[in-house]
């Protein structure tokens, strides 16, 4: 998003807060996957896992090129405590959420 918006013609820093990682998940219904066989359940889980690692290594090889070219744009990458982040977050996050997905945050929050 940094560059595709241009935001290192304006700002000098990236704070390394990795409160977004990537956009791209599968997803299925709840009634499609229960017309499901067991056979065919499995199937899809071991599937929907192997397209999941696949994703992460496409992400973090992509993140590493465009950490490179925005370096190469004069940006500064700063380390940050990521968990003092999502710890000073939440109360915003769930401020921003509808009622009916509070109770999932709040389970993200304690894991």
């Amino acid at each position: 998003m940094i560059k595709s918006a241009s935001f290192f013609e304006v700002q000098k820093y990236v704070n390394r807060t990795e409160h977004v990682r990537s956009w791209i998940y599968l997803a299925i219904g709840e009634k499609s996957f229960n017309k499901l066989n067991a056979e065919q359940k499995k199937a899809v889980q071991e599937a929907a896992q192997r397209a999941q690692v696949y994703e992460r290594t496409l992400m973090l090889a992509d993140e590493k090129k465009l950490e490179a070219e925005l370096k190469a744009k004069g940006m500064i990458f700063v380390e940050t405590d990521q968990a003092s982040f999502a710890k000073k977050a939440k109360e915003a996050v769930l401020a921003a959420a509808k009622e009916e997905i509070k109770p999932t945050i709040q389970k993200l929050y304690a894991d």
